[in-house]
């Protein structure tokens, strides 16, 4: 989830959503669509976009272009941070009782 809002904060501001560059009548494949940006790290991971037609393979290598490494170590981090949470919160064990010995009859 942090990673995806970074990607997303990241796109949002740097990466133009308009019609491509012409150059010489040649698009040059300088834009990335809004909607790219949540789904732009689990398709570069799994290269499946759940049929949809975004992102396309160019928008993932402007992302990643731009992104480098960040949501990658976010997406890593994450479940150490989220057990070493877990295990802060929890309460701390309580003392085993033991057994009181049962007199012998006889």
């Amino acid at each position: 989830m942090v990673a995806d809002l970074a990607v997303v904060l990241t796109v949002v501001n740097q990466i133009s959503d308009g019609p491509q560059t012409v150059i010489d009548g040649v698009p040059q494949g300088d834009t990335v669509h809004r909607i790219s940006a949540p789904l732009w790290l689990f398709a570069s991971w799994t290269d499946w976009s759940f049929g949809l037609p975004r992102p396309t393979r160019w928008e993932i290598f402007l992302i990643t272009d731009l992104m480098e490494f960040q949501p990658f170590l976010h997406l890593a981090c994450t479940p150490y941070a989220l057990a070493y949470a877990i295990r802060v919160a929890r309460p701390a064990a309580a003392e085993p009782i033991a057994p009181v010995p049962v007199p012998a009859s006889g």
